[in-house]
C-alpha cells in the first residue's frame, strides 16, 4: 500500500487509492493547537494516523500496540533513528538516552 522514501521520509503511495495516483504522497499537516503540529495519513477517508505510526511499521516490520514517541520532541520529524515506541506508564524524558524501543 505504501512505500518509504528513507531520506526524505516520504511517504507515497503504491497502488491507486481513491483520486491518489501511484507515487503520489500521502499525508498532511495537522495542526493540534498550542503550536503543535504532525503529519497525517487519512486512508479511506475513515483511518486518521500519524505517519510516525507507518514510518514505524514499514521501517520495523511490526504494528506497535503503543504509540510512538519522537525522542527530540519534533513531531514532524519522522525519521526512524528519532522515533521510539511509548509504552503505556512511561515518562517521557527527552534528555537523549534511555528510550524505550523495540525491535532495533
Amino acid at each position: 500500500m505504501f512505500r518509504l522514501d528513507p531520506e526524505t521520509v516520504r511517504i507515497f503511495w503504491r497502488c491507486e487509492h481513491y483520486n491518489n495516483l501511484p507515487g503520489d504522497e500521502v499525508g498532511n499537516i495537522k495542526a493540534l493547537g498550542k503550536g503543535r503540529r504532525y503529519h497525517r495519513v487519512d486512508i479511506h477517508n475513515v483511518d486518521r494516523l500519524p505517519r510516525a505510526r507507518i514510518v514505524f511499521l514499514l521501517v520495523r516490520g511490526f504494528w506497535s500496540p503503543w504509540r510512538i514517541g519522537h525522542i527530540n520532541g519534533d513531531s514532524l520529524d519522522d525519521r526512524p533513528a528519532n522515533l521510539y515506541v511509548l509504552r503505556r506508564g512511561t515518562t517521557v524524558r527527552r534528555s537523549g538516552r534511555n528510550f524505550p524501543n523495540l525491535g532495533k
